[in-house]
This record gives C-alpha cells, sequence and structure tokens, in this order.
C-alpha cells in the first residue's frame, strides 16, 4: 500500500508521486503530524511543515534511519526524496492544496 501525492488547483494537478505506508512512523515524527494530514492545506502552508520536516531528517539521521521498515519496503533516503520532490512541488504551486490518497 502508498500514499499518492499531489497537488491540485481547479483544473490543474501535479503529481508528486507515491510513497509506501511503511514510511508513516517517519513521516509522523519528522513533520510532528501524520503525511495524510498534510490533505487540503494550500502549497505554501503545507511547505513549511515539510521544509521543518527535511532539515529534522537532515539533522538526525541516525534517529530515522531506525525507523526503516524491517521488511525493507521504504527507507530513510526514500522518505527524504520524497519529502524534497514534495517540499518543491509546494513552494512551485503555493496555491495548490495538498492532496494524499
Amino acid at each position: 500500500m502508498s500514499y499518492d501525492v499531489s497537488l491540485v488547483r481547479k483544473n490543474a494537478s501535479v503529481v508528486v508521486g507515491s510513497t509506501t505506508y511503511n514510511l508513516g512512523r517517519m513521516y509522523a515524527k519528522a513533520l510532528g503530524i501524520p503525511l495524510p494530514a498534510l490533505d487540503g492545506m494550500p502549497g505554501r502552508v503545507a511547505s513549511v511543515l515539510i521544509h521543518g520536516a527535511i532539515r529534522e531528517l537532515e539533522a538526525k539521521p541516525a534517529k530515522f534511519k531506525a525507523l526503516n521498515p524491517l521488511n525493507g519496503w521504504g527507507s530513510y533516503d526514500g522518505a527524504l526524496e520524497f519529502l524534497r520532490a514534495l517540499y518543491v512541488a509546494c513552494v512551485e504551486h503555493p496555491k495548490h492544496r495538498v492532496v494524499v490518497v
């Protein structure tokens, strides 16, 4: 299972991509909220939380690598890459709303 994330505004959408549910704990610890809680947020608001999460992940890699899923589906590196892509999309589309399904 995965989270599919995009940004939407009227008839325009930007697909960010998919990330595994297995990284849910890591996203929640880094963001301070579960990833699905970003759903509905404007990009300009979400970008602040995501930027903080990226900084947290980069500052404490050992803490977050310890949350790598034991089944090997997902990793710290993948989570960081996904959040960076989501951050860029939010900054480039501040009026779009985040959609997490």
